[in-house]
């Protein structure tokens, strides 16, 4: 079920209550937590929660969006999917094998800068 990356997945609120019904214990417990531990769960519970019952639509992960490594080779791919709004999300991941991450980085600001010219009110 990892193959989603960091790309967003829907929940639904009646698996989230079902769960919580059956386990608020648990539930509670990681509710309490400022940060994620081993004996906590993750949202890859509701996954495979679903899957269990049936109660999913399947689709191809790339219909959702793309996880991609910030490079040289890279870039302008990224520019043209922010500028054009070619796929509906996308990750951008950042590695340590990039000697050029800097020039990179201000080519990815300038095509969202296209994209969204105007701060938003959390931005001011």
């Amino acid at each position: 079920m990892s193959t989603y990356g960091h790309l967003s997945l829907p929940h639904l609120k009646s698996t989230l209550q079902e769960i919580w019904d059956m386990h608020p214990d648990i539930l509670e417990h990681v509710s309490l937590q400022k940060f994620r531990s081993d004996d906590g769960i993750n949202p890859w519970l509701l996954c495979a929660w679903n899957h269990a019952k049936g109660s999913f639509y399947p689709t191809h992960k790339d219909r959702l969006g793309q996880d991609i490594q910030i490079s040289p080779n890279t870039t302008n791919k990224i520019c043209d999917i922010v500028k054009g709004g070619l796929i509906p999300q996308i990750c951008l991941n950042d590695t340590q094998k990039n000697a050029d991450f800097e020039n990179c980085t201000k080519a990815i600001v300038a095509a969202f800068e296209t994209l969204l010219p105007t701060k938003s009110m959390f931005e001011k």
